[in-house]
């Protein structure tokens, strides 16, 4: 979990209350810590957190951002296997680049989108849409 922005923390707060095991990481440590004081473990690298779980939730300003993290050295092999859960905005575009990327290197894709304010995140009016791209076996087309 990446609690940068306001709706990165409220993404973070019900999973943490829920008592699953979190893990987050920020780029400014000190904007992690309220969640070290919920019981959240805060990793030191984007590295340690992708290292630390199963499933990776991402919601960042931006997939330029989100993809320079992804690129960055070692988080290639270290998402092999796992699954990543896109929540950044952006356009079908940048979904399906990067679900490109992830199938290359043998990582789940998940991309979805927040139907809510960071206030109505872990209620009834909080709603996440997710899906994955399914290709389709090869099949002549007519």
């Amino acid at each position: 979990m990446h609690p940068r922005s306001r709706m990165g923390s409220a993404l973070a707060r019900p999973i943490s209350a829920a008592d699953h095991s979190l893990v987050v990481w920020n780029k400014t440590s000190a904007k992690a810590e309220p969640f070290a004081r919920m019981g959240a473990q805060v990793a030191a690298t984007f590295e340690d957190a992708t290292q630390a779980s199963p499933i990776i939730l991402m919601c960042i300003d931006s997939y330029a951002s989100s993809n320079a993290l992804l690129q960055s050295v070692g988080a290639p092999v270290l998402l092999k296997g796992k699954t990543f859960v896109q929540l950044t905005s952006g356009v079908p575009r940048d979904a399906i680049e990067t679900e490109k990327w992830m199938q290359a290197h043998g990582v789940h894709y998940l991309d979805g989108a927040i139907l809510a304010g960071p206030g109505n995140i872990g209620t009834d009016q909080g709603h996440i849409l997710s899906s994955e791209i399914r290709r389709p076996p090869c099949r002549e087309r007519l």
